[in-house]
């Protein structure tokens, strides 16, 4: 039997968080991270089997990490990578009792949450062998890249990456209906842009991003062919 933590538990890890990608709006806070992911599951539209080795770019603080946990997926083999190093140790502590949910650093410049870094995204690959992850998120990722050369680079090495019919779940803001925004804090590609560059994948399933709200997010799950 997998190991298991009840609910305070869980918030007893999360109090620890200092830094890095906590949630916002009315239940921010080191323990929103928890309550994200205790609601994660139903969004999970597409998710990965058992076994499967899972790549989660941006993982923050260990929401989606938490939310596999939850749903039954902790026998996955979980890679998550965040610029903040904070986050990364604050994982590398909260997910000790699972050996197979690794947690690695990528030293890029962000605008944001790691300005101090020198190396540019642009110039960065990420450090896993080709054809080689099953299942792969980008939640809140491409929300605040601003350039469509890097959306494009990072999808690209989603491509790089993933086995053939392997699964992305990635989120977007969208226009229409908002405006095309290049700003970090909530970066907005046109739809026409995304359809475009998400070419060499078949989507599953689609939904969300509709409205103008602050956090509408256009999630896509799309299959590598």
């Amino acid at each position: 039997m997998s190991y298991q933590r009840t609910e305070e538990e869980w918030l007893a890890v999360c109090d620890k968080i200092s830094r890095g990608h906590c949630a916002q709006g009315d239940n921010a806070g080191p323990r929103a991270t928890y309550r994200e992911a205790a609601c994660m599951g139903p969004l999970i539209h597409v998710p990965p089997n058992h076994g499967d080795t899972v790549l989660d770019l941006g993982c923050g603080n260990g929401r989606l990490a938490m939310a596999l946990i939850l749903n039954g997926f902790s026998d996955v083999k979980y890679i998550g990578i965040d610029p903040v190093v904070e986050s990364v140790d604050f994982c590398h502590e909260a997910f000790a009792p699972w050996p197979n949910f690794e947690f690695w650093h990528a030293d890029i410049k962000t605008p944001t949450y790691t300005p101090e870094q020198a190396r540019d995204p642009l110039t960065w690959t990420f450090p896993l062998y080709d054809r080689s992850v099953d299942w792969a998120a980008a939640i809140s990722v491409f929300t605040h890249l601003q350039t469509e050369a890097l959306a494009a680079h990072y999808l690209s090495e989603f491509r790089r990456v993933l086995k053939p019919d392997g699964v992305l779940w990635s989120t977007w803001f969208r226009s229409p209906p908002n405006e095309p925004t290049s700003i970090v804090e909530r970066t907005v590609f046109r739809e026409a842009w995304i359809v475009d560059a998400l070419r060499g994948f078949r989507w599953e399933s689609t939904w969300g991003g509709t409205g103008t709200e602050q956090h509408d997010q256009w999630n896509i799950f799309a299959r590598k062919t």
